[in-house]
């Protein structure tokens, strides 16, 4: 076949592709087990509802909040949020144990900031150089708090400084007083 005849072939079958993938997810999560749960779980943006899995209609959009995870099939996580109960499919990021935390961390390059811990969310500014407060973290992203509100970064290569190890005071080797 001369490579002239592939452009058209190509414009033909283009949906082929689609379909296979649209067809083996729909196989790969009929095999999935229903996982049932109890955890209280923050919804770090914006997110469908919808009444159940796989249905084209969503029930309303759920903002961020704590929402309470009963069940979970594949990527699907049964919820109970302040819009009643439903099924979610959230992006990568998007559901997480965030623990909550009081530290500071020193940027020593620019870093991204982004609206929930992936790096194809939304991003925001790019900090500078600076110490930053940090107020949680999942996995390997920081929560931080900025005059823009709050911000997460990549933590790979951050360091943490706890502000109880901040505020502590300086202990002098015994017989010597601290220095005022």
């Amino acid at each position: 076949m001369p490579l002239s005849a592939f452009k058209g072939i190509c414009s033909k079958h283009k949906e082929v592709p689609l379909f296979t993938a649209q067809k083996s997810y729909t196989l790969w999560l009929e095999k999935q087990k229903v996982q049932y749960l109890q955890q209280s779980m923050s919804l770090l943006a914006e997110t469908k509802l919808y009444s159940k899995i796989g249905v084209a209609d969503s029930i309303s959009n759920l903002k961020p909040q704590q929402v309470e995870v009963t069940a979970q099939k594949g990527d699907w996580y049964k919820v109970i949020s302040d819009q009643g109960t439903g099924w979610i499919q959230p992006s990568p990021g998007k559901l997480a144990v965030v623990e909550n935390m009081n530290a500071t961390a020193e940027l020593k390059d620019n870093a991204y900031t982004y609206k929930y811990p992936d790096a194809f969310s939304p991003k925001g500014s790019t900090l500078s150089p600076q110490t930053v407060q940090v107020i949680g973290r999942w996995s390997d992203w920081l929560l931080i708090n900025t005059n823009n509100g709050n911000w997460w970064i990549d933590g790979r290569h951050i360091e943490l400084n706890s502000a109880a190890e901040e505020a502590a005071p300086e202990i002098a080797p015994e017989g010597e007083v601290p220095a005022a």
